[in-house]
């Protein structure tokens, strides 16, 4: 059962038509309107967004051609109110075709109009639907920043429909978190607002998705009761699209039941609207509910058909967001490109015929009216003239549109290109990730290997100072694999996002001592002195594992690489609002070119420390990752034979 994110619907509402809006309430008599309205002024433009907005539920592809006409004639009178809201309009048609990156675009343009315009209600809503595009590739730490920033601006506008709007959005991404107790709450904040302004087709949306969660924390009765005040709501609206969900949901709690004919007839009603608003997602949902319902009633033939339905559709969504992502720019492109070209070529003929069919009026006229008076002949002059503007006009505008879609091919070939550069750099961390495994992992499993060998087939005639240092070996051996496998394991889940911030409040000077005591064994092996000194205010609140991690890498390299007899200082100090950690040793420091390479995975290469210790090279790269995990900074000071400081800061 999926949730109903209709988020974006709902945003052209805060914008308001105010000239328009409460004089026109239907789309039939914006229509009316309209085609009474001849001139290309700004209320016809207003006309226009108004009635592309309304279209959307009915007829999506409408909304396009409303939208486009819209800013067209905006555009013409330098009207850059009008251009951003059908600029807006059309990030909407994208966004609900699912083509996320040109819906972006556009929102991105109106974002630029609204700003310079200093419109506070387009920017809000803007903001607003740029969350949704990351909420629904899946970034919802990203697309709750900008609704956050968007319920901040609402409530200081006193917007009750924007805070509304909000709190619904906030709530969307709690449940994707599955931080349901969050969602209700804000759910029940946008329902409360909603009732106050009348709003029901935004509270049958928002009944429909409270009664989700409810069915996920196992509350059935109470979402059933939310399931159908949704459904009544969404009739009254004739709001199709919720209405469907509605059945959907009922249908499944019918079927958890044991009550499949009700939740066949409710899956073949969702199934029925799903079709005829073309909404894969929907006729998924809706085609799993009818197979599942018919299996337990055996209709196992409607079963099967429904399950080859759903199972296409399932796979279908799967792979669509990670097809997108690689291919959809590059097919854009060449659809773009060859539509162009047919478009320009086309134009070109329609010039040719015009002027040809022009010229031959002309001709005609000439032949024909040649004896007639001088009024006759000034009438044909006349509209030659006439045509001729048409014409020069048409190719103008036709100028105009082409000079605009290049640039938007030249942006999508941009972003290719990125793309592209963004995957070969992937492969190159892929084969780093394996050339470790391969290599560094192989060196201390074959000392191992050795050593027991050794112990299984001697232990018996070997003195007990031999055996000791075989086992004091072997310790080490597997001590280092450890080590390396706790790196690995720790840098895959950085790759994979799974490696999350748990912040807290700690003294980074504790840290330190507990690590002085921790590393002291290496300490007094290597005769190093050590030595710290730790400001009086070195509070942070931060992840004390991850930088409790960095501490111990660089503080383990620094023992690696000073000889024995060598000085290893760390200081800790407070410079500006940041933390700012330093450990510097004496030892044998960095070449320029390897500096360089330190932190970047493709090109960092282990290096063997003064007592010939082995690494992974992967520690640095995770020093560094954490830290700007941290919004901080980390760097090096080296001096080859003279030494190293490596410098880190965090926010404190």
């Amino acid at each position: 059962m999926g949730i109903n994110l209709k988020t974006i619907t709902f945003i052209i509402l805060m914008l308001g038509n105010s000239g328009i809006q409460a004089q026109l309430s239907s789309l039939d008599s914006l229509e009316n309107k309209l085609s009474l309205h001849k001139a290309n002024d700004t209320l016809k433009v207003k006309l226009l967004n108004e009635i592309a907005f309304k279209c959307y539920r009915k007829d999506i592809n409408k909304t396009y051609e409303y939208a486009i006409e819209a800013y067209r004639i905006a555009d013409s009178l330098s009207y850059l109110e009008g251009m951003s809201r059908s600029l807006l309009v059309q990030g909407i048609y994208y966004d609900i075709k699912s083509e996320y990156p040109e819906a972006i675009k556009y929102y991105q343009e109106a974002l630029k109009i609204f700003e310079k315009l200093d419109h506070k209600r387009g920017i809000t809503a803007t903001l607003h639907n740029i969350g949704i595009i990351y909420k629904l590739v899946g970034d919802y730490e990203q697309a709750l920043i900008y609704y956050m920033r968007s319920l901040e601006m609402e409530k200081e506008m006193e917007d009750k429909r924007g805070t509304a709007i909000s709190y619904y959005t906030i709530a969307n991404i709690y449940v994707k978190q599955e931080e349901y107790d969050k969602a209700v709450e804000y759910y029940t904040n946008a329902l409360d607002t909603f009732k106050e302004l009348d709003a029901n087709s935004e509270l049958a949306t928002c009944l429909n998705n409270l009664g989700i969660v409810y069915n996920l924390q196992d509350k059935k009765q109470k979402a059933e009761e939310l399931f159908n005040q949704s459904l009544k709501l969404s009739l009254q609206v004739k709001d199709i699209y919720t209405e469907a969900h509605n059945y959907i949901a009922l249908g499944e709690i019918d079927l958890d039941r044991n009550k499949p004919n009700k939740a066949l007839a409710f899956g073949e009603k969702a199934y029925k609207i799903a079709q005829n608003l073309e909404v894969n997602k929907l006729i998924n949902e809706s085609a799993g509910l009818i197979a599942k319902s018919s299996a337990a009633l055996g209709m196992y033939k409607k079963a099967y058909k429904y399950y080859v339905v759903h199972k296409t559709l399932s796979d279908s969504i799967l792979n669509e967001d990670q097809i997108r992502k690689t291919t959809a720019l590059e097919y854009q492109y060449r659809f773009e490109k060859e539509k162009h070209a047919m478009m320009l070529e086309q134009q070109k003929k329609d010039a040719i015929t015009i002027e040809r069919e022009k010229r031959q009026n002309i001709i005609q006229n000439v032949l024909l009216f040649g004896s007639v008076t001088l009024l006759i002949l000034i009438s044909i002059i006349l509209y030659a003239f006439i045509q001729k503007r048409k014409a020069n006009k048409i190719l103008k505008d036709q100028k105009s549109e082409i000079q605009v879609k290049s640039k938007k091919l030249d942006n999508l070939n941009k972003e290719i290109k990125e793309l592209a550069e963004s995957l070969n750099e992937l492969n190159a961390t892929k084969d780093k990730f394996f050339s470790i495994i391969a290599h560094d992992l192989k060196s201390p499993f074959s000392s191992v290997f050795g050593l027991s060998e050794s112990l299984l087939e001697d232990h018996e005639t070997m003195s007990f100072e031999n055996r000791k240092l075989f086992i004091e070996r072997l310790y080490e051996s597997s001590k280092h694999i450890y080590k390396l496998l706790e790196n690995l394991l720790t840098w895959a889940q950085l790759q994979r996002g799974a490696l999350k911030l748990k912040f807290e409040p700690f003294k980074i000077c504790d840290l330190v001592n507990g690590l002085r005591i921790l590393l002291d064994e290496k300490i007094k092996r290597k005769e190093i002195s050590f030595t710290s000194q730790c400001g009086d205010d070195c509070n942070i609140i931060a992840d004390k594992n991850m930088i409790e991690t960095v501490i111990r890498n660089l503080l383990s390299n620094a023992l690696k690489f000073t000889p024995k007899g060598g000085k290893i200082n760390i200081s800790v100090e407070k410079i500006e609002n940041n933390i700012q950690v330093s450990i510097k040793d004496n030892g044998i420091g960095i070449p320029l070119e390897a500096k360089n390479k330190l932190f970047n995975l493709s090109e960092n290469k282990s290096t063997l420390g003064t007592e010939n210790e082995t690494g992974s090279g992967l520690g640095l790269i995770l020093c560094k990752e954490f830290i700007e995990k941290h919004k901080g900074k980390i760097w090096v000071e080296s001096e080859v034979d003279k030494g190293s400081t490596f410098h880190f800061t965090v926010p404190q």
